[in-house]
């Protein structure tokens, strides 16, 4: 079975890019762990069965990850597709709601890009 390695990217300090002021912590500092928990707030992972053992997959791989995260190519997929598109799902008053993006200001997502990017591009081994 075909696995693919992503090389992780350091920590991001996202910018206010009107200010060019860095964003103030704890949502200032973006690292390559707490992007993929976002990505797994995407309704692709309960979609189906399988998507959610591949979360299960990764989140075990994230665990051990040292430098790269190694995972199989079935369940790069599923994270390939939350990359590509991210959406969250969030519960409010009136029931949950998919809205598109990761949680952040429209003006940050080009900050993100290398997350993204490295996900996109993963080596297969």
């Amino acid at each position: 079975m075909p696995q693919k390695k992503i090389t992780i990217p350091p920590a991001i300090q996202l910018i206010d890019p009107n200010t060019g002021v860095p964003v103030e912590p704890p949502t200032g500092t973006l690292d390559f762990q707490t992007f993929i928990l976002k990505l797994f707030g995407n309704p692709l992972w309960v979609e189906s069965a399988l998507a959610a053992v591949a979360q299960r997959s990764i989140n075990a791989a994230l665990a051990t990850a040292d430098g790269h995260l190694t995972i199989s190519e079935e369940d790069w997929k599923f994270l390939e597709a939350a990359a590509k598109n991210p959406r969250l799902m969030v519960m409010g008053a009136g029931g949950s709601q998919v809205i598109p993006g990761l949680g952040f200001h429209p003006s940050l997502a080009g900050q993100v890009v290398p997350f993204q990017l490295a996900i996109i591009n993963a080596e297969t081994m």
